[in-house]
Formats: C-alpha cells, sequence, structure tokens
C-alpha cells in the first residue's frame, strides 16, 4: 500500500445504491489501484474489497467532509465523488506524477483532474498542466482532483452547502495567492476520465445516463425509490438565482479589501 496519497470517496446514506455502480467501474478500470481508499458515508457501513469506510453524525456537508479529511494521515487525497464513475482504464503513472509534484512542491494546492474552464488559466512549469489566476472561479472545486489535505479544510466552513463550498470557497482562495491552484487542459487529458457526475441530480436517477453507461444490469439499484428522469435537471428560479449572485458579489467585494469568510 502507498501511503503517499489517499483516496476518499465521498457518498451519502440516502444515495448509497449508487456504491455498487461506482466501486465495480472503479475496479474495472482502475483494478491494481495501490493507494488506501476510504468512503465517506453518514451512518451506513457497507464493505468492498480494499475500502475504509468513515462514519461521521455531521449534519451540515463542509463540516462532514472536513470530519472525514481530518481522520486521514495522508496529507494528500483524491477526492471523488460517488457518481464520478471513470469511464476508461485510468493512467495511474500520470497521477502517480502529479502526486510526485505535490509531494516535492508543497506550494501546489490542487490538481483538478477535469478542466476548469477559465480562459485566464496559463500554462504551468509542469508539463500538461495549467495554472489557474489567482482570483479565477472555482479554485475550489469538487471535480475529481488531489488536494493538499491541510488548505483544503482551512478553506472549508462547516454551515455551507457543496455549492456554497465550491463558490464561497473559490473566494477565500485569493488569500492563498502565492500557492498554485493547477488543473489539466482538456477532459481529454484526463487521467480519470469520467462523464462530470450527471448520474444523480437533485435526488433522481438520469435516465440519459444511464442509457449512455449501460446500466441496465443495475436495476436492483437503480429501482431503489428515486424518480428516473430525462429532462429538467437545472430548474433554479429567477429569484434564487439573483439571491446567488448577490451573495457572490458582495464576498468578491469583501475580497478586495482582504476580507475572506
Amino acid at each position: 500500500m502507498d501511503n503517499s496519497c489517499a483516496i476518499l470517496v465521498l457518498g451519502c446514506d440516502k444515495n448509497i445504491s449508487v456504491l455498487n455502480i461506482f466501486f465495480d467501474f472503479l475496479k474495472k478500470f482502475w483494478p491494481n489501484c495501490k493507494y488506501p481508499i476510504y468512503l465517506g458515508l453518514e451512518k451506513s457501513t457497507v464493505r468492498y474489497e480494499g475500502v475504509s469506510t468513515l462514519n461521521s453524525n455531521e449534519k451540515q456537508w463542509a463540516k462532514r467532509i472536513k470530519s472525514y479529511l481530518m481522520s486521514l494521515k495522508e496529507e494528500r487525497v483524491l477526492i471523488i465523488l460517488d457518481d464520478f464513475l471513470p469511464e476508461a482504464p485510468v493512467d495511474f503513472h500520470k497521477i502517480e506524477t502529479y502526486i510526485a509534484y505535490m509531494k516535492e512542491n508543497q506550494d501546489i494546492v490542487t490538481i483538478s483532474l477535469a478542466e476548469i474552464y477559465d480562459k485566464a488559466n496559463f500554462p504551468s512549469t509542469y508539463p500538461g498542466l495549467m495554472r489557474r489566476k489567482s482570483r479565477g472561479d472555482y479554485l475550489l472545486n469538487m471535480q475529481v482532483g488531489l488536494w493538499n489535505k491541510s488548505i483544503l479544510c482551512a478553506l472549508l466552513r462547516d454551515k455551507e452547502t457543496p455549492w456554497e463550498t465550491e463558490l464561497f470557497g473559490s473566494i477565500r482562495a485569493r488569500k492563498y495567492a502565492k500557492y498554485q491552484f493547477l488543473c489539466i487542459p482538456s477532459d481529454q487529458n484526463s487521467p480519470y476520465r469520467y462523464g462530470r457526475g450527471w448520474l444523480l441530480v437533485r435526488g433522481c436517477w438520469n435516465g440519459n445516463e444511464i442509457k449512455r453507461l449501460g446500466l441496465e444490469s443495475y436495476y436492483k439499484d437503480i429501482f431503489d425509490g428515486k424518480d428516473i428522469i430525462y429532462k429538467g435537471f437545472m430548474q433554479i428560479s429567477f429569484v434564487q438565482r439573483v439571491i446567488r449572485r448577490l451573495r457572490i458579489i458582495y464576498r468578491k467585494m469583501l475580497s478586495r479589501v482582504g476580507v475572506y469568510i
């Protein structure tokens, strides 16, 4: 076992039915993973070969994630959400190279294994990786990625939801201007190829993804009481969009005067 990095799969008790699918795909496309694998859940305990379950009773999402992270002895963590299924053989040699970069340079906060769209990205000193501008959006994001555990914990706030963590955590990340936030230039270059989730959306199964991934054989898992939907995935009211935008503007204004909340 290589303890230079841990793999943390972020799950939840209400979506436990997706885990059979996830770990089947992980075993298929990364069969000889040498890193310890942890699964974060609330109260449930499930058994998968080579996987250790971490439980947390924290009700708040960000606080729960922090509790998982703090229980790990490894300083570098590869974070994967439970419906981010690998769809091709994992290029573990490239992942090993990225981990080596982080071991050598403590200023690397994260290496996102997905393209983070931003015209301000520029080539880093590391081959095949782009560097994010210190004031870019989604410096903190929950796409598959390697993280410096200590700094990620410092960026989390207990009461924030996943979307608040990404938006406001990214604003807080601006105070780490001297540090490096890296990403791959294109999803085609990712050592962990996946469809950016979308298998579970707003508590429902995405019927389009079930068909695309050929998951019909998992009917016992899929027919778990959740609805199967084919459209209307990102419905949010105009008022909600305005409120979100105003909150983001307010946080960004505070960051300009050195206040990060």
